[in-house]
């Protein structure tokens, strides 16, 4: 049953050329309900006039729409708070004609004079594939109030430090800062806003007090109140994004910079019906100016660097330097494009931030004094440790290497053992001795030393080292050294297999 004022505002509505199927659908109710109040000759103030339960909370109600744009749904929680006992769509046949007539209220145009105010809002623009993980792709907008010249910036992520880099980018872009911004109820900068007044959040304070502006946030529920900054976005969504392919976050940054340039800020602006550029130039002269030094828009962490010189941040490993590997307490800076290393102040390392998982993005130079240690042999890696000896040792090394191809392991080892037993200063001798008669063997060098080493302790006077070689290598070339039959060894062989 409809009362007086519902069959009123049906008929209204009626007359201002609403239809039968939009009154029902606006009010809530059936589509013959509203035919059969149409039809009932009685006028409505003749009508007879019942209680109902609503009537003692319908100044409530009218009270809380002109605060906000409360639902239906949630103006009937509130007074069945209050011990309401009727049903919702009471409520709502209430609610609805009342929120249409808030929402059709005049609006007096907002302006700004040159320099004044900036408006800041993100939008959501889909999915984009970035280092093979689907990422939110969202689109950053500052636009000046009295220019309408305006900056877009795409993110993947709407964190703080993405929000003030933003920021920074858009001041550089003016050539200058704004008054004041005025804001939405965004997460990073407000915390809270009850009863107007805003709880700002701590980091972006000081954002705005070392730039030089005030922020301002839009009252809850009046998007209509930065609607300069909001009704650019589908224009920027069908000018400029649909029908346009992008190679990554970089590519549809540095075409959205070219479309600014060379489209969005020079067409004719539908509200002020001069070109944003234009109108640009009388404002960028009241704009404040930037600072010297850009504010620090980065998170800064912690890490150690492993022996393969990577450090982990975000499921994904970033090179560092050879020299700085096993290092602790490298300070790591994350900016929204870029990760950059530092040791103690000094800066070793910057990469692209990569935004998936367990990707390893590695600098070649970062490598390059762990090429020869990654390939090298064990045995290379000793007779290196034997080459850096001296002089003397090199050409014994590269002699022996050159003629004990097959038992050159056992040489090495036996070469060690000496190193560890007489000494670097002895060895090296010994090496210089047996490179001159041409005798690249250990048990040369071996000999040599026990030589020397005895000629050093037993105080008497010893055969000179160089006449005891003289004298082997005579006797070999002379063939002293009598050649044994090897059938001895097979007979001697054979016997015993028999046995």
């Amino acid at each position: 049953m409809l009362d007086s004022m519902e069959v009123t505002m049906i008929r209204t509505l009626v007359e201002k050329g609403a239809t039968i199927s939009a009154i029902a659908r606006q009010m809530g109710i059936d589509r013959k309900t509203v035919r059969h109040a149409l039809k009932d000759p009685v006028p409505a103030s003749e009508s007879p006039q019942t209680p109902s339960v609503l009537d003692p909370y319908k100044a409530f109600l009218q009270g809380r729409l002109e605060v906000a744009d409360f639902t239906a749904q949630r103006l009937y929680q509130d007074i069945q708070a209050q011990g309401y006992k009727g049903g919702y769509n009471l409520v709502k046949r209430f609610v609805v004609p009342l929120r249409d007539e808030r929402h059709r209220q005049a609006v007096m145009r907002f302006e700004t004079l040159p320099g004044q105010q900036a408006q800041v809002d993100w939008a959501s623009f889909g999915l984009m594939v970035i280092d093979g993980v689907r990422k939110a792709l969202s689109c950053f907008s500052m636009i000046l109030g009295f220019s309408r010249y305006q900056y877009i910036e795409f993110a993947v992520s709407r964190d703080l430090a993405s929000f003030l880099t933003c920021h920074v980018h858009a001041f550089e872009y003016f050539g200058g800062v704004p008054a004041e911004l005025l804001y939405d109820n965004l997460k990073t900068a407000v915390l809270s806003h009850v009863d107007g007044t805003v709880e700002w959040q701590s980091t972006f304070t000081d954002f705005a007090t070392y730039h030089g502006f005030t922020p301002r946030a839009c009252r809850p529920y009046r998007p209509q109140t930065k609607g300069k900054v909001e009704r650019p976005f589908p224009y920027i969504r069908s000018n400029f994004f649909l029908g346009r392919t992008f190679a990554g976050l970089d590519d549809v940054n540095a075409q959205s910079r070219a479309w600014l340039d060379q489209t969005a800020n020079g067409r004719l602006h539908g509200t002020t019906h001069e070109r944003p550029f234009d109108r640009f130039q009388l404002e960028r002269g009241h704009l404040h100016a930037l600072p010297a030094q850009r504010y620090r828009t980065v998170e800064t962490t912690f890490r150690s660097s492993t022996r393969d010189c990577v450090i982990s941040y975000g499921g994904n490993f970033y090179s560092v330097p050879a020299r700085y590997a096993a290092r602790r307490q490298l300070r790591v800076e994350i900016s929204p494009v870029e990760v950059a290393i530092f040791h103690n102040t000094e800066k070793i390392a910057v990469h692209r931030l990569c935004h998936g998982k367990h990707h390893r993005v590695i600098d070649p130079k970062h490598l390059e004094g762990l090429v020869v240690e990654a390939t090298i042999t064990p045995l290379q890696r000793k007779l290196r440790e034997l080459h850096g000896l001296g002089p003397a040792a090199a050409t014994f090394i590269d002699g022996l290497v050159k003629t004990q191809t097959r038992l050159l392991p056992w040489h090495v080892a036996r070469l060690r053992e000496s190193l560890y037993k007489f000494g670097p200063a002895m060895l090296q001798q010994a090496m210089e001795r047996a490179t001159r008669f041409q005798a690249f063997d250990a048990r040369t060098v071996l000999n040599l030393c026990h030589k020397m080493r005895l000629r050093t302790d037993g105080g008497g006077e010893a055969v000179p080292i160089g006449a005891v070689l003289a004298n082997l290598m005579a006797r070999l070339d002379q063939g002293q050294v009598q050649s044994r039959n090897l059938q001895n060894y097979e007979t001697v062989y054979t016997v015993a297999s028999e046995g």
